[in-house]
């Protein structure tokens, strides 16, 4: 290890999340990625590729990214979806269990609630998923809590909501919008409801709210990371044309909806703000204005 600084395992650290992540600590820490885009031997579903790894290794930290983020390809591989959330989760865990850790972070996702039906999601909320991707992960949230309970590994859950940021490419949803309405006319057709809505949160502050996990180490717990106002897609969509000087009208068509759309998704974050002291810093229009006007992310450098 480096000497004076603690190591920290990033698993996908070549996602969108990921790279960001490793950006933010690797001033502070030995950073070291596992990610099968790094090496075909980087792989959360063989157990044996994993225990290899961190033997090696030896991490103070794990953090736990990787994925399958794709809520419709989960509909599709139910199977495979669960080797990667799921699976791959208790790899890690048992991992852990081998070559101790002072912290576990799982990456998990508001996917878990299911249909909001009233008001904002509470980490006491039971999970209620309503597709594989979001069975996996509540599976994978359970799992930590079990390894925590049973073999004294200290795990934390963050549960993240609508992330958005520089460097995400058009298969997230506003990248995708921000380019269909730089390629938009003076009209363009929104997909789904005019009344659905999200809980953005800026891809810095997720990154902030990690190194809160690390420095406090709030083990046995589970937090929302969300900024906490439900807000239109309509108007996320408006604000970029602003953003941007255009001038175009949105519309909708009955009918264009799919079968993994979600209506409305909002958080409650009083108890992430209160126990482990982090609030999102980034408004969404700062957000869109730093997306619109992007430069490439850089990748990350991983000095081991």
């Amino acid at each position: 290890m480096t000497q004076g600084r603690k190591k920290i395992v990033v698993t996908g650290s070549e996602g969108f999340v990921g790279r960001h992540v490793v950006r933010s600590l690797e001033k502070d820490f030995h950073v070291v990625g596992f990610d099968i885009a790094r090496s075909i031997f980087h792989n959360t579903t063989r157990k044996e590729e994993v225990f290899a790894f961190m033997e090696v290794e030896k991490p103070d930290i794990v953090i736990h990214l990787a994925a399958n983020p794709d809520v419709a390809k989960s509909l599709e591989f139910p199977q495979e979806d669960l080797y990667l959330n799921t699976l791959g989760t208790i790899n890690m865990l048992e991992a852990c269990r081998r070559f101790p850790v002072e912290n576990f972070i799982l990456a998990s996702t508001a996917v878990v609630y299911g249909e909001m039906t009233g008001q904002a999601f509470k980490e006491t909320d039971a999970p209620s998923p309503t597709t594989p991707y979001g069975i996996g992960k509540a599976a994978a949230e359970q799992y930590c809590n079990l390894y925590f309970k049973r073999y004294k590994i200290p795990t934390t859950v963050f549960r993240l909501f609508n992330i958005y940021g520089p460097g995400q490419t058009r298969n997230f949803a506003i990248p995708n919008m921000i380019a269909r309405i730089r390629e938009a006319g003076s009209e363009m057709q929104m997909f789904g409801s005019p009344n659905d809505t999200r809980d953005f949160v800026f891809i810095e502050d997720i990154c902030r709210a990690f190194r809160f996990a690390i420095d406090k180490k709030p083990a046995g717990r589970t937090f929302n990371l969300c900024g906490g106002t439900e807000i239109p897609v309509l108007r996320v969509a408006e604000i970029i044309a602003k953003i941007m000087g255009k001038q175009t009208r949105f519309f909708y068509k009955d009918g264009a909806d799919d079968n993994v759309r979600v209506s409305r998704i909002l958080g409650d974050n009083t108890v992430t703000m209160r126990d482990l002291g982090w609030t999102p810093a980034v408004s969404l229009e700062a957000g869109l204005a730093q997306m619109i006007n992007q430069a490439p992310v850089a990748a990350p450098s991983f000095k081991n």
